[in-house]
């Protein structure tokens, strides 16, 4: 009669372990390396959160910075809360790894009507890297002064 031997299967799941082990330990290592990576894009800055296109010169002007990673070339643009598109911000801007670029935004259409109130949101394409963010946290309200 044959002896069983009973350490086979202990083996394969002491080894089963060990494995599920390093790789919970280093799947902890790479999670604490990208939180401690810095984003692509840095510091978006919106200098006004509300703004009244009626208003003439740098009061009715929104201006939008940020900085990026990566040298790359970039495009704001302006959507409404249904996602349409109301405004390009001028030509795409080339970017320099951590140096600011800044876009101006008066609140009016491509006809250069005021838009109507309501939030506003910016959407940043970096086209080099084929990136396409929208900071909707971050939305610009549009109101118009009572006269």
């Amino acid at each position: 009669m044959p002896t069983v031997t009973r350490s086979a299967p202990r083996r394969s799941a002491a080894v089963v372990f060990v494995v599920l082990v390093v790789a919970t330990v280093g799947s902890a290592f790479a999670a604490t390396a990208l939180k401690r990576t810095p984003s692509y894009v840095q510091r978006l800055r919106i200098d006004k959160r509300t703004v009244d296109p009626t208003v003439r010169g740098s009061r009715g002007t929104v201006f939008i910075g940020f900085s990026t990673k990566r040298a790359d070339r970039a495009r704001v643009s302006i959507e409404s809360v249904s996602g349409r598109t109301v405004r390009t911000l001028g030509p795409a801007k080339p970017t320099r790894p951590y140096r600011r670029v800044s876009f101006a935004w008066r609140a009016v259409d491509r006809a250069g009507r005021p838009l109507n109130p309501g939030y506003y949101f910016v959407r940043l394409r970096l086209l080099d890297s084929d990136r396409d963010l929208v900071f909707d946290d971050r939305s610009i309200r549009v109101v118009r002064a009572r006269r």
